[in-house]
Formats: C-alpha cells, structure tokens, sequence
C-alpha cells in the first residue's frame, strides 16, 4: 500500500469515529420529531430502533459511500458489508438497551476496534457459479480464458452444498429441504464458474459477474465468424428467450393474420470456436490472451475494448444499439487520441488498414456511416437501417480481425507507436 492508500485509510477511520461520535451526541427520543420528517429506520434485535431525518439519512449514505471508495478501490468489500459493520458500531455506541459500559469512550473504543476489524476482513478465493444462456451443452465442459464453462450435474451440486450441508443440524429439516430444491432446480443449467478473490460474497459474485461478462462479449465477437452460428451468449436474466411473442394484423374488414414469433433456438458451439482455421484461430488466442493479461499495454487495452464493443454490438437486438456499438469498437481502435476532423481520419486509416484506395466504396461507406452515427449521437436519431447496422458491424468485426492477427501491431505497446502504425498500413 503507498503512503497516500494509508493515510486515506487512517483518515477516513477518524472521521468514522467522529461521525458516530457526532451521531450519539443528537440521538433523541423518536418523540423530538414529526414522522413526516423520517427519512429512514434502523433496528436491529435487542438493540432497538433509529430513526433519521432525510438529511441525516442523506449524510449518512455520502459517508458509506465515501468509505466504500477508500477502503474497496477494487470493489471486493461491498457497499451493504460497509453499512451493516457502520451501523452496529452505532448501535454499541448509543446503546439503546444499557447493556454496555457505562462509560461512552469505552463504548467507542469497543465499537470501533470492532468495525477496523470487520471493514479490513482480508480477501478470501470465492468460487462464484453464474448462469449462461445460449450455450450448446454438448460443447461443453469448456474453457475460455480463466472462465470454465459447465452444465451442473448432481455431483457438481453435492460439492457445492456439501459444506452447507455439513453446517447444518440434521434437524434443521427446512433448510435441507430447501437445498434439495435448489439442487432439483438448477440441475442441467449451464454455467460460468469464475474464481475470484473479495472479502464477502457479495463483492465475490459482483467481480466473478464483471470477469465472466468480459468473457462473454469476447466469445459474441467471434460468434458471428463461426460457421452457421447464429447464438450469442449473456448472462441468464431468469428467461430462456425461446417463448413465443404475439404477432397480430388486423384489417378494417375484421380479418386479421396472427403470426406468433420467437427466437430460434440457436446455441453457440465453444467446438466450433476452437476448430477456427488460420488466421481466425490466431485471433482467438490473441484476444484470449489479452483477457488473462493482468496488465495491457495501451494498444492492447485498445484491441481488448473494441472486441469487446463489438461483441456487445453482435449480442444486442436492437438494431441501434448494435449500429453504435459497432462505431464505438471502430473508432475506439481506429482513432483513440482524436479530438476532431474524427470522420477524415477514420476514412484514411480505414483504407490503409484494408489497403484500399482513398475514393474506394468503403471509405465512402465510413464517412456515411460516421455521418448516420453523429445523428444518432447528437439529434436523437430514433432509427437505423438494418442493413446499415449489419454492414457496419461487418467492417468493423473485419477491421479489428486484420488488426488483431497482423504480426507487426502484435509488437507495439504505446499509443504513439500505433498512431505511427496506422499511418504507414
């Protein structure tokens, strides 16, 4: 930890110790105020009950969050630990009961060595299981990057719950009834099972969210080169995304035409990514090797955020948001330090990187397009083409595949060195 990390960290400690100094000094009787004035209400089991203006509510949430910004820069304690670890060392020091000490410095003290220790709990290895859909099961168990993707079977099920089931009493029979529901209903389910390090289980499924996401809109980029693959893949929102949805036209002569429509159910096959032939099969290790990267050097941060643009771009249904994803991912990799003449510039670099000329239909493609996407941006276009969102994300899918398996950008690492590069492509 540098010098600064510890003197916020002791800093935002001492104005922990003088907010709930503050907070006992004003505690009255719930009496000394209108209940219309009550912005919230605490209680906890034999400790009694707080209640708070709106304004000391609102003070009280800037405070957790600020202490949530200092103590979990990497978000692995979250926000609601903060608050219920805050919140009991209030309960100590005002001490509704008088249960405690009598004297409120020995009360303080107590609370807060209490509260340090529970806010500094280290970080500990979750194994955090998240339901995937779009998944081809027979492809499956399966790989990508540090994610492995399964379908849950009863033994995977009896090793999680095993632990659970050991901290149980056989007499809790509620509980074991509960697991055995759990265990019926996601039996068959495929999964992401991401390993990631957090202090409470909350920030653990958080991160293992954030890193199997990443995942995912890598493995969408390259779903729409994979032979007769029509899937993408997100993060299961509790529907299968199969059910029909009604279609009706209904004529003034009382004639209608129903026409139910759903999604096929296309499943995306992690085989068919890895039987990718040369040069596709040199960008699915390229990009899964900058996902396991701990540290990118700023061309490969770009490469990594346009894929995963793009990515973004072929799992959405609408068609604007797959039109402007797709533009984010091309100028992200194409004009990343641009302030202005952006469309001039993405043309030229466009027909470098393709080897075209400057009057070729494709750059006169991009200037149309870069012209349809600042509508969108600027004047609140409410629709795009089909056919314009389709083409776009093509050019830039391709654009950042040659990019992608061309060994000479594999070499550079700073923004200045790929500003060079992509003037002499």
């Amino acid at each position: 930890m540098t010098r600064s990390g510890k003197v916020d960290r002791d800093s935002i400690f001492i104005t922990l110790e003088e907010y709930i100094r503050r907070f006992h000094i004003g505690a009255t009787s719930a009496a000394a105020f209108e209940g219309s004035q009550i912005g919230s209400l605490w209680a906890r089991r034999s400790e009694g009950t707080l209640q708070l203006t709106a304004e000391e509510s609102y003070r009280y949430q800037e405070l957790t969050k600020s202490v949530h910004k200092v103590l979990s820069p990497d978000d692995d304690l979250s926000l609601a630990s903060i608050d219920s670890a805050v919140k009991d060392a209030i309960f100590a020091v005002v001490d509704i009961p008088g249960s405690r000490s009598k004297d409120v410095e020995v009360r303080i003290r107590s609370a807060m060595a209490t509260l340090v220790l529970a806010i500094q709990t280290p970080a500990q290895e979750y194994e955090c299981w998240i339901e995937v859909q779009g998944l081809d099961e027979d492809s499956l168990p399966a790989t990508f990057s540090d994610t492995r993707f399964l379908v849950l079977r009863n033994w995977d099920l009896r090793r999680l719950t095993a632990t659970a089931r050991e901290r149980r009493r056989v007499s809790e029979a509620s509980d074991d009834a509960a697991l055995n529901q759990f265990m019926e209903d996601a039996t068959g389910r495929p999964v992401a099972i991401q390993c990631v390090r957090a202090r409470d289980s909350e920030s653990a499924l958080k991160i293992a969210k954030r890193e199997v996401q990443a995942n995912l809109e890598c493995l969408n980029f390259f779903g729409a080169i994979i032979p007769f693959n029509r899937a993408s893949l997100r993060i299961s929102d509790g529907s299968s995304g199969t059910e029909p949805s009604l279609r009706i036209a209904s004529a003034p002569d009382g004639s209608f035409v129903h026409k139910p429509r759903s999604r096929l159910p296309w499943k995306y096959s992690l085989s068919n990514l890895r039987e990718l032939q040369h040069p596709l099969d040199v960008a699915v290790e390229r990009v899964e090797t900058l996902r396991a990267g701990s540290s990118r050097s700023e061309v490969n941060e770009l490469l990594f955020r346009a894929v995963r643009w793009v990515g973004r771009a072929i799992a959405e249904s609408s068609t604007e948001d797959r039109f402007l994803y797709s533009m984010v991912g091309l100028e992200c990799i194409l004009t990343p330090r641009a302030n202005r003449g952006i469309k001039r510039l993405l043309e030229g670099r466009i027909a470098r990187v393709w080897n075209v000329g400057d009057d070729s239909k494709l750059v006169a493609e991009i200037g149309h397009y870069y012209a349809i996407r600042s509508n969108l941006v600027h004047d609140g276009t409410l629709e795009i083409m089909e056919d314009h969102a389709a083409r776009i994300q093509a050019i830039s899918l391709n654009t950042i595949l040659r990019l992608l398996t061309c060994s000479e950008s594999a070499c550079l690492n700073t923004l200045d060195e790929w500003d060079q590069y992509l003037g002499n492509c």
